[in-house]
């Protein structure tokens, strides 16, 4: 399993108890280097953030699993000024029109930026230029792009859904119901509000990806795993 949160799942398919294992994922290395303020503000210049502002970055694809439309919503609900910096490759032009329309967003709405297709590089300067992480999604597993936020020292708004309360401790950000656009709007205030708080959550998500999310670790589950079950079917020990 990536997270204990699939062991409901796994039983009511007939896996047995004692046949359960987390072997979770772990975070790139990449995210974890600083880059100098020269370097990562030119990597950005391009996207036209303002630097008065609270921003609010999303990573992933647009499609409504993700949740941007909630997102989008609960920007205007908000009491403190923030900027929704919704970053992945826009798939149709139409559909993204479509979305806008759909949450009352204009195209020209200060409140929200676009960044098209990101490269990996301009990703990592995007998480060490943003005041938090958030991630609406209705549906996910483990996603990958909240341990990468996490160990850029972000806090994390996201939701109570698949291994998400796994990887986000109460101490590292805030969860809140999926589809719920008042109760995003809330947990993003209390964020926008309070840098003290965003700090210290921000350590923390840091400090339990490192410790939590290792790709090392994992892999030496994964194969005193495969040792167990091929020592009990009498197999010869992997080297």
């Amino acid at each position: 399993m990536l997270s204990p949160q699939e062991e409901p799942v796994l039983l009511s398919m007939g896996v047995k108890q004692e046949n359960l294992h987390v072997v979770t994922n772990g975070v790139d290395p990449y995210f974890r280097e600083r880059l100098p303020d020269a370097e990562r503000e030119k990597l950005i210049s391009r996207f036209l953030l303002p630097d008065n502002r609270n921003l609010m970055l999303f990573v992933g694809n647009h499609t409504s699993n993700k949740g941007i439309d909630v997102l989008l919503k609960a920007l205007p609900l908000m009491s403190h000024d923030g900027v929704a910096v919704i970053a992945g490759a826009i798939r149709s032009q139409r559909e993204h029109d479509e979305l806008l329309a759909y949450c009352g967003i204009g195209v020209n709405d200060g409140r929200v930026r676009f960044t098209d297709f990101i490269t990996k590089e301009e990703l990592r300067a995007l998480y060490q230029s943003v005041q938090l992480f958030v991630f609406p999604s209705l549906a996910d597993t483990l996603p990958l792009v909240i341990l990468e936020a996490m160990v850029s020292a972000l806090p994390i708004v996201s939701t109570e859904i698949g291994g998400i309360p796994y990887e986000v401790s109460p101490d590292t950000g805030i969860l809140v119901q999926p589809g719920n656009p008042a109760a995003l709007a809330e947990a993003l205030d209390k964020l926008c509000g309070n840098e003290a708080t965003r700090k210290k959550m921000g350590s923390a998500a840091e400090a339990r990806v490192t410790d939590m999310f290792v790709w090392e670790r994992s892999a030496e589950q994964a194969v005193s795993i495969y040792r167990e079950v091929l020592a009990e079917i009498g197999q010869p020990k992997i080297q």
